[in-house]
């Protein structure tokens, strides 16, 4: 059977994350510049055997659990960014002349920095929606329900390259889902 070309599938699109907090969904902000995005289905079965030959033959296949989990890399290395990355929360200050800034030099007046506490939470939930932008096949929109996101690797803040910032994130089931999964949906366009 010959694959149309609507089957075929090249593209990017758009990710973005609305931050869970004391059981409410927080504004929705795009996650920007994401390099990668990508979906790991992890299954486990039990083989069901029948004993009633010379050797025991596998007669079924049964899935005994389903774990769903989503990895992505960002180039975007700002204050949103970094809240996710080390677990924080954000106040902002703002100098007047002759403060001393944070980098030991003098302020002229009227610098304004954001300050992120780190590690001033246990976990990082929420909803994370992926948006296709193909340039080659259908629209897909991707709905993870509830997804606790933590930091894989290191955060480079001085490269050669574009610096990076790479995320995994384990699918939850979430109980207030009425209709379809309790994991995600994918949406395509017909």
């Amino acid at each position: 059977m010959a694959l149309q070309n609507n089957q075929r599938y090249l593209g990017g699109g758009r990710l973005y994350f609305e931050r869970l907090v004391d059981g409410v969904l927080q504004e929705k902000k795009e996650i920007g510049e994401v390099k990668d995005f990508k979906i790991t289905a992890n299954v486990e079965t039990a083989d069901v055997e029948t004993f009633e030959g010379a050797f025991p033959a596998t007669v079924d296949s049964i899935v005994t659990k389903q774990n769903y989990s989503i990895s992505f890399t960002t180039n975007q290395v700002d204050k949103d960014t970094l809240l996710l990355a080390l677990f924080g929360e954000v106040t902002q200050k703002t100098y007047n002349q002759g403060d001393t800034l944070p980098d030991g030099s003098t302020a002229t007046g009227g610098e304004t920095y954001n300050i992120i506490d780190v590690g001033m939470f246990d976990n990082i939930q929420g909803r994370v929606t992926f948006v296709s932008t193909p340039a080659r096949g259908k629209k897909k929109v991707v709905v993870f329900n509830k997804v606790a996101l933590t930091t894989n690797g290191d955060i480079v803040l001085q490269s050669r390259e574009f610096v990076t910032v790479g995320f995994t994130g384990k699918v939850l089931e979430d109980g207030s889902v009425t209709e379809g999964s309790k994991f995600f949906r994918v949406y395509e366009e017909a």
